[in-house]
This record gives structure tokens, C-alpha cells and sequence, in this order.
């Protein structure tokens, strides 16, 4: 009996222990972008140039919406969903080596987020006709 990848992903998916929200995010995730790539794939011959190719042409693939290419955060889902599965085959002995272990992915660029300044702050706190609205603003930033 040939050991396929989907079926670890299953196993992955059941053997879940994260939040309900994280859970269901990546089951929605594998089902909408790894399950149909990897039904026909054997555990035994993945190598890490197949797992390289996967997660690359989902970088490059067209979605629904028209856009090329899946967002880093669902690029990096694929592949950690992708990467407990095979985990779970090596430890089963079905396969030596994790091929996921050197693929690369897309980095996700860290959004800058931006803050008002105290002076800006002061402003709106001296803007403020309501007196208690400046007191709750004043203790909350620990002045």
C-alpha cells in the first residue's frame, strides 16, 4: 500500500491541537490549495525539488481574484501544513528526511506601524472639550 501525502495532510489536519479559528483557517487553506496537488504524490519519491516546485507555483499561479500569486501568510500556511505532514510520515519511518527542510519561501515583510506622536496627542488631548475623555487619555498613556 503506497502512502500518499494527502493522506498524512488528513491525519495533520485531524491531529490538530490549535485554536478552532487556526485550525479551520488551515483546513481551509489544504483544501483549497494543497489536497488536489498532492493526491497523486507518493510519500516515497517527494523529493525536495517537488516540494520547491509546489510552493513555487503557487507564488506564480493566478488566483480567483485575478492576482499572481498567493500572499506570503498563505504561502507560509502551505508550507507549514505541508512541512507537520511529512514530519509525521519520517516519524512513521515512511520517509528518512523532511524534503520541506530546505525549501524556501517568500519572507513576510513586517508592516511598519505608524503612532501619533505626544505632541500630536497633546494637541488632541487640549482639543477636547470633555473633561473626563482627558483624564481617561492621560491615565491610559501613564501620565
Amino acid at each position: 500500500l503506497k502512502n500518499k501525502l494527502s493522506k498524512k495532510m488528513i491525519m495533520v489536519m485531524d491531529r490538530s491541537e490549535q485554536k478552532l479559528s487556526t485550525y479551520l483557517n488551515y483546513k481551509g487553506c489544504a483544501e483549497s490549495y494543497i489536497y488536489l496537488d498532492c493526491e497523486k504524490i507518493l510519500l516515497e519519491k517527494f523529493s525536495r525539488s517537488d516540494a520547491q516546485k509546489l510552493i513555487n507555483t503557487r507564488i506564480t499561479s493566478e488566483t480567483v481574484n485575478g492576482k499572481k500569486g498567493l500572499s506570503p501568510n498563505t504561502i507560509r500556511r502551505i508550507y507549514l501544513i505541508l512541512s507537520a505532514a511529512l514530519n509525521i510520515a519520517v516519524k512513521d519511518g515512511l520517509i528518512e528526511k523532511n524534503p520541506m527542510e530546505y525549501v524556501e519561501i517568500p519572507k513576510i515583510e513586517k508592516k511598519k506601524i505608524e503612532t501619533i506622536s505626544k505632541e500630536n496627542l497633546q494637541k488632541i488631548i487640549n482639543h477636547d472639550t470633555n473633561a473626563n475623555t482627558r483624564v481617561s487619555l492621560l491615565k491610559n498613556r501613564g501620565a
